[in-house]
């Protein structure tokens, strides 16, 4: 990579800066703000414009820097849809089924326009390749509102749901770079671009003791959205070498284990597995007295220590069955160790106290909708 391969990085990161710093005024003249009270626990009323103008500086910068593929028309359209309705969801608070919908949409786009699918799911169990045939439409439609949900359901936390997902399209661009998907690399970017700038205004610093602008569910659509994009193209595409198709869920792992546990609890209790509550990780972490920066900090370096394996042990030669029977492995652990609230805050009390990280008055951004 030289430094031309990182000139779209700065130029939507500082597209990103300046449509953040406009859209603020704008967004509390609108109405589109997060109040505190009731589950949210956030100081002050914060802007929530944070995600419109990540997708516009990123769509924006991609088509001006780039003769733009096919799928990334596809990208541009799909995020577009949930971007709007996501806004409008945060200005309006409509019904989660138009969420679902909006997303259900993105995915078809992305499937019609851009031809980006999964077709293959890998020797998943040893042996031949398992092609989805008439089932591929279907799955990729399902594997993308999946992820674009883990990521909402992971925003609740000042910096939590952009650092993990800086965290997935960083694993994305080490994918794009060792397996030579140049054209994915260029188009990742933007994305990492307008989501350090996002941070630099969400995350918490010595000098930004709170958030100051919140993504919305605008933004974990978009972002969720353009993780399952670039993960379908690096694993499905054949702009370069074969990328394992096991090593999507990894990308996301952190997201995706707490979203499949959080519906797995839900639905065992009877209730609706888009029910909000306060039972996610991140959550339970600040029961414990973790500070938002610590939740943010250690689930990233678990994320990233988790995707890194994976991407190292795939190139070892470990086989595609391996790293599913591990995912699921951790998978049960992580829902063992979460079924019950107040027991796995009393140990994540003492993995605190272990670690002799100070204890904070719990204060996070809750979204206003967390499904």
């Amino acid at each position: 990579m030289t430094w031309a391969t990182f000139a779209p990085l700065l130029a939507a990161g500082v597209a990103a800066l300046l449509l953040i710093l406009a859209f603020m005024p704008i967004g509390r003249w609108l109405g589109l703000v997060d109040r505190p009270g009731g589950r949210k626990q956030h100081h002050a009323t914060t802007p929530v414009t944070g995600g419109v103008a990540m997708c516009a500086a990123a769509i924006s910068i991609g088509f001006l820097m780039f003769d733009a593929p096919p799928s990334f028309v596809a990208f541009g359209v799909g995020a577009g849809v949930v971007t709007l309705v996501g806004l409008l969801d945060d200005r309006l608070d409509l019904p989660w089924w138009s969420r679902i919908a909006a997303q259900v949409f993105a995915a078809l786009a992305m499937v019609h326009i851009g031809d980006v699918r999964i077709v293959s799911l890998g020797p998943l169990f040893g042996g031949d390749d398992i092609i989805l045939g008439p089932l591929s439409v279907a799955f990729t439609v399902f594997a993308t509102v999946g992820i674009i949900n883990a990521i909402n359901m992971v925003d609740g936390s000042d910096g939590l749901a952009g650092g993990l997902t800086l965290v997935s399209l960083l694993l994305l661009a080490l994918l794009s770079a060792y397996s030579n998907h140049q054209v994915l690399l260029s188009l990742l970017m933007p994305l990492i671009g307008v989501v350090l700038a996002f941070l630099a205004f969400n995350f918490r610093f010595p000098w930004q003791r709170n958030a100051r602008i919140f993504m919305g569910n605008a933004g974990s659509a978009f972002l969720g959205f353009a993780v399952a994009w670039a993960a379908i193209r690096v694993t499905q595409s054949g702009d370069g070498e074969p990328v394992p198709a096991i090593l999507a869920p990894w990308i996301v792992a952190i997201p995706l284990m707490d979203c499949l546990a959080l519906i797995a609890r839900r639905l065992l209790r009877g209730d609706s597995p888009f029910a909000a509550d306060r039972r996610h990780l991140h959550h339970l972490m600040e029961e414990a007295g973790f500070a938002p920066v610590a939740i943010a900090l250690s689930l990233m370096a678990s994320g990233a220590l988790l995707g890194v394996g994976a991407i190292a042990a795939s190139r070892a030669g470990a086989p595609d069955w391996v790293l599913l029977i591990i995912f699921l492995a951790l998978q049960v652990l992580y829902f063992v160790f979460t079924l019950q609230n107040d027991r796995t805050a009393r140990r994540l009390l003492a993995l605190r106290r272990r670690l002799h990280i100070p204890d904070v008055v719990p204060a996070h951004a809750e979204p206003r909708v967390d499904i």
